[in-house]
């Protein structure tokens, strides 16, 4: 019912052209039933910023404002700590300063308090979903021991590493020699659309799967919480609108951080038939609040030592 709802507000909200596909198998869509087996959800909001929705999403409008926010996302299960990316360090807006104007320009933004105190500590594994600052700019501190493990896919590490990584990453972020990496095994089995996935803890409560476009070997994470089952999608899309709608980023934003822009647009009419088809799954973008809102958020470090 929810779903129906948020789709009339949409509808009403956004613009004319929009146009929700209905004409598919539902059944190619559809995930594997919940685990019985649940993790706890939070998100660690590190930074906002407010920018044009038409700089955010294609067809978007000039005159309203666009909330966007850099932020992790933290699982718990008994012994297990889970992150997800790492949002923006202390650091953050001097490692900025890697990125060549005028496009810096258009990546600056707010910290949210005091960032660094917010991460928790003594994490078993960080699973980035895409090595772009905005995802790993906290990683030295928070892995720099060789205790936590960093899952990545094989192609994000190969593009990362590469001697002219693409637009969005900056290596000094990533460059020390005591970050403990770990290429995702995937397993060569279906998990509803998806052609292979990594289930991380072997109980169905933390699924791996790939989503290129935006990055080569950019990957989402489903959670599932007591509640429901969340679908971090990390930069695949910026706004829940995009999946809803079937839009791209605006042009800009496209030419400037999407790397293929052909397979962007197929995980977007992917992750658009998985909503369709997934009443039970809430897909998160890393950066839109409105779609994240309903994960509890921490923020101060009591609650995660």
């Amino acid at each position: 019912m929810y779903r129906l709802l948020f789709l009339v507000l949409l509808l009403t909200s956004c613009s004319k052209s929009m146009v929700v596909n209905k004409s598919f198998d539902q059944k190619k869509y559809k995930f594997p039933k919940r685990s019985e087996n649940y993790v706890s959800l939070s998100r660690v909001q590190t930074g906002h910023n407010l920018s044009a929705e038409s700089l955010v999403m294609d067809q978007g409008r000039n005159n309203i404002n666009h909330y966007s926010i850099h932020q992790a996302f933290l699982i718990e299960k008994n012994n297990h700590r889970i992150l997800i990316d790492t949002g923006m360090s202390k650091d953050g807006k001097a490692q900025l300063r890697e990125i060549p104007q005028p496009f810096r320009s258009l990546l600056d933004y707010t910290e949210d308090g005091d960032v660094n105190s917010k991460y928790p500590r003594d994490l078993e594994a960080i699973f980035i979903t895409h090595m772009h600052f905005d995802h790993v700019s906290a990683i030295k501190d928070l892995a720099e021991n060789k205790k936590t493990k960093i899952f990545i896919s094989n192609e994000e590490f190969e593009s990362a590493m590469a001697e002219k990584p693409p637009f969005g990453y900056i290596p000094l972020q990533y460059d020390s020699k005591d970050l403990k990496w770990e290429k995702i095994k995937f397993t060569e089995k279906t998990y509803g659309p998806f052609p292979r996935y990594f289930d991380y803890l072997g109980d169905g409560t933390i699924i791996i799967v790939e989503l290129p476009g935006h990055t080569k070997g950019s990957i989402g994470i489903l959670v599932n919480t007591q509640e429901t089952r969340v679908f971090l999608v990390g930069d695949a899309v910026w706004s829940i609108e995009e999946v809803i709608s079937q839009k791209s980023k605006s042009k800009l934003a496209s030419y400037l951080v999407d790397e293929d822009k052909e397979q962007t647009l197929k995980t977007i009419k992917l992750l658009h038939n998985i909503w369709m088809a997934n009443a039970d799954t809430r897909i998160v973008p890393a950066h839109d609040l409105k779609a994240s809102i309903f994960i509890n958020s921490i923020d101060n470090a009591k609650e995660v030592h």
